[in-house]
């Protein structure tokens, strides 16, 4: 049983899953019940940011819209 070593990480498993396309170039997420938008947005974000930062290092610049900058 994992919890007694990791404690209860349900939640962030299923943040993990719903948001791991995003790195296969989706879009577009079913990110399940609504409670868990407050986290999977963010995330969302940060993945996108993230991944941005290859862009810059390619020598390319995302759009204006992308949310690289809008975070901050």
């Amino acid at each position: 049983n994992l919890i007694p070593k990791f404690g209860n990480i349900t939640k962030y498993v299923k943040i993990a899953a719903c948001t791991i396309t995003l790195s296969a170039g989706a879009d577009f997420i079913f990110y399940g019940p609504s409670q868990l938008a407050n986290l999977i947005y963010p995330t969302v974000a940060f993945v996108n940011a993230a991944h941005s930062q290859l862009l810059f290092d390619e020598g390319c610049i995302p759009p204006p819209n992308h949310p690289i900058f809008k975070i901050g």
